[in-house]
């Protein structure tokens, strides 16, 4: 699993959760999206998948480096 991955993860999740719920004008979408977030957080955990684990050498492409902007 991928920490940088996770946290992009979550931070979308809960972005996405907010304009749901100011789209319909109602925490529940925000509610919603945090729940299932953390159902998804809990399975990783029970299934032991929390520790970093890279399966394959990145290179400085794949990492985001020596892009242009």
């Amino acid at each position: 699993l991928e920490p940088r991955q996770l946290a992009n993860f979550v931070l979308t999740t809960m972005e996405g959760g907010v304009m749901l719920a100011r789209t319909h004008r109602s925490f529940d979408a925000f509610d919603l999206a945090v729940a299932s977030l953390r159902d998804y957080i809990d399975r990783l955990i029970r299934s032991g998948t929390t520790e970093h684990h890279d399966p394959a050498p990145r290179t400085a492409a794949s990492r985001g480096k020596g892009r242009t902007p």
